[in-house]
């Protein structure tokens, strides 16, 4: 059974010009693709999408999307796509709720992917982390996000989205 982003000898694949399976996706991408949901849809406010999510568990994107995005995410470009994207939202339809970051579990309230890529014991070293004044990752992040609303005059993250998901193997 080959899993997806393996070679049939289980090798990963890597290298790869992300293009051969991903279309690039901007601010400006995502604003029409809202703008064709709101034509079809309605604004929030009158029945259309009313949640968007800012993305899903990018602190693994270098693990689970290495085809198209292998290198590490740390604290200062999380904070600025979700900036950039939740004010694309906002542009389109005020109206609509962003949820963000919607991180993969517990690890990603504490530290960054640029944290963990080092492997071994690098909770004891956590770079990132460091240079952003010892802050947790989703601490630091609202604080980005607030600032973000206070610089503009408009709130761009309406629900901080951490989902638990459990590390530990189904029982039974």
């Amino acid at each position: 059974d080959q899993h997806l982003g393996q070679r049939p000898d289980g090798s990963l694949v890597t290298g790869n010009d992300p293009r051969d399976t991903s279309a690039t996706s901007d601010p400006a991408f995502v604003q029409a693709w809202l703008n064709h949901l709101v034509d079809h849809y309605g604004k929030a406010n009158a029945g259309g999408v009313a949640f968007y999510g800012l993305d899903n568990e990018p602190e693994l994107w270098s693990s689970t999307h290495r085809d198209v995005r292998p290198q590490h995410l740390g604290y200062d470009e999380l904070a600025s796509r979700g900036q950039q994207y939740a004010s694309a939202v906002k542009a389109v339809d005020a109206g609509a709720r962003t949820l963000g970051p919607s991180s993969w579990g517990w690890t990603a309230y504490f530290y960054s992917d640029l944290d963990t890529a080092p492997g071994g014991a690098w909770w004891e070293d956590p770079k990132d982390r460091e240079a952003h004044g010892g802050t947790p990752l989703a601490e630091w992040y609202l604080q980005q996000m607030r600032a973000w609303e206070q610089q503009h005059g408009q709130r761009i993250l309406d629900y901080f989205d951490e989902p638990f998901e459990s590390q530990t193997a189904p029982c039974c």
